[in-house]
């Protein structure tokens, strides 16, 4: 008995319905073109064709999350692909297409991510402010250092999210793929990597939106390959800048002021940024009024004792 293989144009064929009924909540994608643009990617070579014919399920999967986070498959704009990955067909996200979706939901309104080489010159200016990064653009400018990324929320707040190299490169040995046999991204897209981990790593920071969230999830299901989340929920938790936000989350409740101030001023610099980055854009904002109002009323206290 000879069993019919399915060619990958009839394994996404099968699924127009399902793919319209869930572009339908944003209207972002079409089916006409992402259908085309699947096909195009999964024929670059016959290793996808193959992983497409063996596993149709990955490849309509792989579409449908198209379909779900809206996000295009043109190649022209380098936002999505469809790979083969651990004998699937997986939808792979560039960190530009994760920054795009960060500001088409409206979690952030701008949004940047450049790494950090030896010559260049790097300075963290503080909590919610942009740091300053001078370089050599056309010159040596030697190896890469670190990574950062920095975002504009709604109410004018800067976000940045540092990591050195050894940090990233201890995230890329932990993913599948270069754990197997050194290959995949990792060995053919370094740059473009070093930027989607902290990109992924600062993304927990900004304010939640569906989309956003489907994406990273979409990747770490993937095999990408490294689920954020459950790896570090309990020791992000457990984390002193954790415990330090939550203090001044209690202090901003009772509206004390001066208890407030006296466990913000007691942090150094580098610390208010890490724990700045753990409360919500409500909280920020209310602090910064706590803040404000107990440094004016400590300035006029000051003022009538002299």
């Amino acid at each position: 008995m000879t069993v019919q293989v399915m060619q990958p144009e009839q394994t996404i064929a099968a699924i127009e319905g399902e793919f319209i009924a869930l572009a339908s909540s944003h209207n972002l994608v079409k089916w006409e073109a992402e259908c085309n643009y699947a096909i195009q990617q999964i024929y670059k070579n016959n290793y996808s064709v193959g992983i497409a014919q063996k596993n149709p399920t990955s490849v309509q999967n792989a579409v449908r999350n198209v379909a779900a986070i809206g996000l295009t498959l043109n190649p022209v704009l380098k936002y999505a692909y469809l790979v083969p990955r651990d004998n699937m067909i997986c939808l792979d996200i560039s960190y530009m297409g994760l920054m795009h979706l960060a500001q088409d939901t409206g979690s952030v309104i701008w949004s940047q991510c450049k790494v950090v080489k030896a010559k260049d010159q790097y300075l963290n200016k503080g909590v919610s402010v942009e740091p300053e990064h001078s370089y050599a653009a056309f010159g040596d400018r030697g190896d890469i250092v670190g990574v950062y990324c920095i975002v504009k929320l709604a109410d004018g707040d800067f976000l940045t999210h540092e990591m050195d190299i050894d940090s990233v490169y201890a995230i890329r040995n932990r993913s599948m793929a270069w754990k197997a046999n050194k290959s995949g991204p990792w060995a053919t897209d370094e740059v473009e990597m070093i930027k989607k981990t902290c990109v992924k790593q600062a993304s927990k920071y900004w304010p939640k939106v569906e989309r956003l969230q489907q994406a990273i999830k979409v990747l770490n299901d993937g095999g990408e390959g490294i689920d954020f989340d459950a790896e570090g929920k309990a020791r992000n938790e457990a984390s002193p800048d954790y415990q330090v936000a939550q203090q001044l989350i209690g202090h901003m409740s009772n509206a004390d002021g001066e208890a407030l101030l006296d466990d913000w001023t007691a942090i150094d610099q580098d610390e208010q940024e890490k724990v700045w980055r753990r409360l919500s854009a409500p909280d920020r904002r209310e602090i910064k009024k706590l803040l404000s109002g107990e440094r004016a009323e400590r300035k006029l206290n000051e003022g009538e004792t002299v």
